[in-house]
């Protein structure tokens, strides 16, 4: 389950949704569109099909089966370093200051 949306989407919600649709999903910075083939046939997140529709669904979650992955696009040397940065500064800020005990 890498990419969740903010809310539930049951397939027939997903399936009413206009083409180029675009989603907010758990991944920072990454959207999922939803669009259709050119005959309007198949339905599909980000150029891959959804194969399964409804697999699972819930009163609080829905999971839709898609026939490959979804990739996230290319982070530069200069993202992944920026990233690492932060996340360093992060876990020092968070670090439990054991010398008051």
């Amino acid at each position: 389950m890498r990419h969740l949306v903010p809310c539930k989407v049951g397939w027939n919600e997903l399936n009413q949704m206009g083409n180029g649709t675009v989603l907010p999903n758990n991944a920072e910075g990454f959207n999922l569109e939803i669009t259709r083939n050119e005959d309007g046939e198949v339905l599909m997140v980000n150029g891959i099909e959804i194969m399964f529709p409804g697999m699972h669904d819930s009163e609080w979650l829905a999971i839709h089966g898609i026939r490959g992955l979804i990739t996230e696009p290319e982070t530069t040397e200069e993202e992944t370093e920026m990233e690492e940065y932060y996340v360093t500064k992060v876990e020092e800020s968070i670090a439990p200051d054991r010398g008051e005990f």
